[in-house]
C-alpha cells in the first residue's frame, strides 16, 4: 500500500505564492471578503517528482525510502 503524505511546506509555499500573485495582478481588488488559502487550493492537484540519488529502502519490498538524517537537512 502506497503512502501519500502532504507537505505543509509545500501548501504553504503554494498559498503565499498564488496569494502574491493574484494581489500584485489585481485580482482581488473587487473582493469585499479575505479570501483565505483553502480558497485557492480549492480542485487543485500536484503531482511532485523527486529524484533520490541514492536511494535507501526500508523493508524487501521496496516501497518506502527511509529517511536519514542527512537526507533531511538535520
Amino acid at each position: 500500500m502506497k503512502e501519500v503524505r502532504t507537505y505543509l511546506g509545500f501548501r504553504r509555499g503554494l498559498t503565499t505564492t498564488l496569494k502574491k500573485y493574484a494581489d500584485s495582478s489585481g485580482m482581488l481588488d473587487k473582493l469585499k471578503f479575505e479570501i483565505q488559502g483553502d480558497d485557492f487550493r480549492e480542485g487543485l492537484t500536484a503531482i511532485v517528482s523527486v529524484k533520490v540519488a541514492e536511494p535507501q529502502f526500508e523493508g524487501r519490498d521496496k516501497n518506502k525510502i527511509r529517511e536519514p538524517r542527512s537526507f533531511l537537512g538535520r
